[in-house]
């Protein structure tokens, strides 16, 4: 069992099947929506009642995470295809186009590079072609990076990264490596583990009526963790009556005090901030 030296947290998630003797052969990469950090972004995971997984986050500020081992299949693309690929989410933006920071797509690069040689993978190749994704077929000369938007309805992993990987940023970024035409990124140095636990205090507080940046972060947060919004309206940066129910929810399953207000126990719980 085994994940890659350049993760500094992980917490094993019970979400997993076996790969059912598939070969790890390419990636899939998504939007994790909500700026979270470690360890919160692993985290998330670990309960059972999420029904959902990945085998690595990145968090905002680079540090990479795991919540499975290589060889467990994550329940993250909605395919069978997570049987062949290693599922990697990307702390990203709560709203389009779910943008994610310069260190998170470092770090992302030195994952790719660092995952492609402990598997034999020599080319990293995107075709933006979504019925061969959709047929289970990987290819280094074509196609080894799949989108979840491909076998859900979703927009992961967001214009951003979808830009990134149309344009050939990201597979050349990663072929250079392998390629050995430049050395990979080096992830940031880990948060010593009593920090990761620590939360600066805020005078935060959101509730009915507000709206704006914050809301949108939190909405997106909220869906990043389960709590759907689509009939509410999404990540429309207005805290409306959905979004308080959402929110009462969430504090419910995650011992708050359920007031439908987002004070700082409650957005420290849902961001990681």
């Amino acid at each position: 069992m085994s994940y890659s030296p350049l993760v500094s947290y992980f917490n094993q998630s019970p979400n997993y099947e076996s790969r059912n003797g598939n070969k790890i052969q390419g990636f899939a990469i998504h939007c994790f929506v909500g700026q979270l950090g470690m360890p919160r972004g692993v985290d998330v995971f670990k309960p059972e009642s999420k029904d959902a997984s990945a085998n690595y986050v990145i968090a905002y500020d680079g540090q990479i995470g795991a919540a499975l081992q290589d060889e467990q299949r994550s329940w993250c693309t909605s395919s069978r295809i997570d049987e062949k690929v290693l599922s990697i989410e990307c702390a990203s933006d709560s709203y389009s186009p779910y943008a994610i920071t310069d260190e998170c797509y470092k770090s992302l690069i030195a994952l790719l590079a660092d995952r492609c040689k402990a598997y034999g993978i020599k080319k990293l190749s995107f075709a933006n072609d979504a019925d061969y994704g959709r047929a289970l077929k990987l290819s280094e000369d074509y196609q080894n990076i799949v989108c979840h938007r491909w076998y859900a309805n979703k927009s992961c992993p967001g214009e951003a990264i979808m830009n990134l990987l149309i344009s050939g940023r990201i597979t050349s970024d990663v072929n250079a490596i392998l390629n050995g035409d430049q050395p990979a990124p080096e992830p940031p140095e880990p948060d010593p583990p009593e920090a990761w636990d620590y939360c600066e205090p805020t005078s935060i507080i959101i509730g009915v009526g507000d709206e704006g940046h914050a809301v949108k972060t939190l909405q997106g947060a909220l869906i990043a963790h389960g709590y759907d919004l689509d009939e509410y309206g999404g990540a429309d940066g207005i805290f409306g009556y959905g979004t308080e129910k959402r929110v009462k929810e969430y504090q419910a399953d995650n011992a708050l005090a359920i007031d439908g207000v987002v004070g700082a126990d409650t957005w420290s719980s849902l961001t990681g901030k």
